[in-house]
């Protein structure tokens, strides 16, 4: 049987993040730990700290996202960086030796995935450990369930 003692979640706030949120409380083991991390991206790519008001107000928005699908059922810890969010992502998975990372897809198609880049797409492609993606369509389900 799967065991998911380490799960990292990466947040960006919306509909999408909370459902692969909601799915990641439901796998993890009891004991478990639930990691939400939230990236602020930069126009760099460079993994640096925040910005300080910047850092305390992801942090602040990232405590209340917890607190609103979470409650304190859960053993979680928060995570702010700054930089690409594929590779911190992925950086961060390796430093906590997580068992998974459960993320939202925004399911981009077309000229918008080529523009824009896929952060699941690269992250399936170079984590270390298995990605679970949660679709927009599976959020919207989630949130109606």
């Amino acid at each position: 049987m799967l065991q998911f003692k380490k799960i990292l979640c990466p947040v960006d706030f919306d509909q999408n993040s909370a459902a692969a949120l909601h799915f990641a409380y439901k796998i993890l083991d009891l004991g478990g730990t639930l990691y939400l991390l939230h990236v602020i991206p930069n126009l760099y790519g460079v993994a640096t700290e925040p910005y300080p008001p910047v850092a305390e107000l992801a942090r602040r928005n990232l405590e209340h996202f917890a607190r609103s699908q979470l409650g304190d059922q859960i053993i979680h810890d928060l995570l702010v960086r700054e930089g690409d969010p594929a590779a911190l992502t992925i950086q961060m998975a390796d430093e906590l030796g997580a068992d998974l990372i459960v993320m939202a897809t925004h399911g981009r198609k077309g000229l918008a995935r080529v523009v824009l880049g896929s952060v699941a797409e690269k992250v399936l492609r170079e984590a270390l450990c298995p990605v679970l993606t949660i679709r927009p369509a599976a959020s919207k389900q989630a949130a109606s369930a």
